[in-house]
């Protein structure tokens, strides 16, 4: 009980410290998350105006706490030790820790896969309900760290197990360092699980942060394009004549007089249109697009998965012979079992009729969202031959220094008539200053920022613990006649194995679990959150940099371990060794 309560008192007076020092040090943190631009990318923003009232210290005293109870659980179980029960413990590992004896790392295992599943059946984990408000359920949102933290609890299980394998593998096979460094882990594994622990749980949660962030990033990028159809579109009419009720419109070519803008497309869409299968009555609804197949391919925002083949070839398909048809898969293929080939009459709302046959299918068209029904998408002048010319949309690629609303003024004096205009690139850099974005950013910003410290300080520590707590053996090493390369052998691998396997581990299970929960995290915000569909991205720019703030660590840590192993001597080594017990 003194013992105790010598780290009570330490830990109150650090404790103190923390409480009080805490919420202004968060305060700082949290400017630096308002600063969040996209992630790991900060701007000069206005500082946000933030209160430091009691409820901050309230938590920062519980976070405490937390604190101190944790250095308290392994001072109980040392202050229990006789010096003979620590001596044992200390020369080798006599049992299992306590969440392996007591099958706590299997529960959490079992908790995770829980949640996994119930993800699966809600589809997502923030959803919008019926009046619109956002709303989440904060237990799944921490469902892929538990995942996380649970996989690398089970690794620790079987690593002792799988060291020692490799140690009696390599019994025959390996030279004197890395066999005396295999059986060193193996005899005394509960002395590297921490190292493990630290390394997998840090680079999973870092990777897996910074592809959740890549991976929203795009999204939103994707939608904003898929709603505009590239990066601008002018919604534009031309002259009506009352008498002979026909349109007229300036060539769509002119509006490359504008050196602004670098290529254009006419999307044109009717809705009133139909189709009736053969040898039936019942007419189908349908909605038509008509493109300019050519200016389309080379004008329109397009991604591979929308479509089983490349936007160019559905476009070839359509100038190659103009009664070509680009049906949408699910509808003709699924539901009415057409196949390439079959041909389709079409009726634009008036009783004039088209012939067409499909030759192509896609799952999505942009400005197109399955709530729209099914569609299908045709050569427009074919259309505009047989109806006559209607209002249609200008999709355009714009200078990116230029918004599209510029753009229409200009457009405007060359006797265009474009109502409206949308600037995917600008609504996109609008929707940075949005405070949920900013937040979300920032935090997984931060928090792969601080998995990257701990993980290079982490192993700063261990390396530091671990030399000292190993300097009588590698002397009584020494005196049996290892030479110091041989020492430094054994000590580069041991930490050059653990490392490696952190490493590959950790990284292996954030890209794990970024493929497993990303796709749950589709924010809902609207009635077409979920068009496009996500793409997961694992961001490896991003690990990357992990890989080389960690890289430069340990490069500066070997050589000074190395230095240290070349300077021992044998004598004061032993007797450190016989101080320390």
């Amino acid at each position: 009980m003194q013992i105790v309560g010598i780290y009570v008192l330490e830990g109150l007076l650090i404790g103190g410290i923390a409480t009080a020092a805490g919420p202004f040090l968060g305060s700082l943190l949290a400017q630096v998350i308002g600063k969040t631009f996209t992630f790991l990318v900060f701007t000069n923003r206005e500082p946000l105006p933030i209160d430091i009232t009691t409820q901050h210290f309230v938590w920062s005293g519980a976070a405490a706490a937390l604190a101190i109870v944790a250095t308290l659980l392994p001072a109980v179980g040392a202050a229990r030790h006789s010096i003979v029960t620590y001596k044992q413990e200390v020369s080798r590992s006599t049992d299992r820790p306590w969440f392996q004896r007591y099958f706590i790392d299997v529960i959490v295992v079992i908790g995770a896969a829980y949640g996994y599943f119930t993800l699966r059946q809600r589809d997502q984990l923030v959803t919008v309900g019926e009046g619109g408000d956002l709303f989440s359920d904060p237990l799944l949102v921490i469902i892929p760290i538990m995942f996380m933290f649970a996989i690398t609890l089970l690794f620790l299980r079987f690593f002792p197990l799988m060291v020692a394998g490799l140690a009696l593998l390599g019994n025959r096979f390996l030279g004197v360092s890395m066999h005396l460094g295999l059986r060193q882990i193996a005899r005394e594994p509960r002395q590297f699980t921490r190292l493990i622990f630290l390394l997998v749980l840090t680079l999973a949660i870092g990777s897996f942060s910074a592809s959740m962030a890549a991976t929203m990033d795009r999204n939103f990028d994707d939608r904003v394009y898929y709603s505009v159809g590239s990066q601008a579109d002018f919604l534009e009419i031309g002259d009506y004549d009352e008498e002979t009720q026909e349109w007229s419109f300036l060539p769509v070519e002119r509006h490359l007089e504008v050196p602004q803008i670098l290529s254009v497309a006419r999307l044109w869409e009717n809705e009133d249109t139909g189709f009736r299968r053969p040898g039936e009555a019942l007419r189908v609804g349908v909605k038509t697009y008509g493109v300019d197949p050519l200016d389309f391919a080379q004008t329109a925002w397009w991604r591979d998965d929308f479509s089983p083949w490349p936007l160019n070839s559905l476009m070839n398909q359509l100038a190659l012979d103009e009664q070509a048809l680009i049906a949408s898969r699910e509808k003709f293929q699924g539901e009415l079992n057409l196949s390439l080939g079959d041909p389709l009459r079409i009726d634009f709302g008036t009783p004039q009729t088209l012939e067409f046959f499909i030759a192509g299918w896609t799952d999505l068209f942009p400005t197109h969202y399955p709530e729209d029904g099914p569609f299908v998408i045709v050569n427009l002048d074919y259309v505009e031959r047989s109806l006559g010319q209607t209002p249609w949309t200008v999709l355009a690629h714009t200078d990116p220094d230029v918004h599209a609303l510029e753009l229409r003024q200009t457009l405007l004096l060359k006797r265009f008539k474009p109502l409206d205009a949308r600037d995917a690139r600008a609504e996109i850099a609008a929707a940075r200053d949005d405070a949920t974005r900013v937040g979300i950013f920032g935090i997984l910003s931060i928090g792969f920022l601080i998995a990257a410290v701990l993980t290079i300080m982490g192993f700063l520590m261990y390396s530091y613990m671990s030399f000292r707590r190993r300097m009588q053996q590698l002397g009584i090493l020494r005196a049996m006649g290892l030479s110091v390369r041989q020492l430094v052998g054994i000590y580069a691998f041991e930490n050059g194995f653990l490392i490696l396997l952190g490493v590959v581990l950790g990284t292996a299970l954030g890209v794990l679990t970024g493929n497993l929960f990303i796709p749950f995290l589709q924010l809902s915000v609207d009635q077409f959150g979920d068009t496009p569909p996500f793409v997961i991205i694992t961001a490896w720019a991003d690990v990357l940099k992990i890989y080389i703030l960690f890289g430069a660590v340990v490069a500066v840590a070997f050589p000074v371990s190395a230095w240290l192993l070349s300077k021992i001597r044998i004598n004061e080594a032993v007797k450190f060794g016989e101080e320390q017990g």
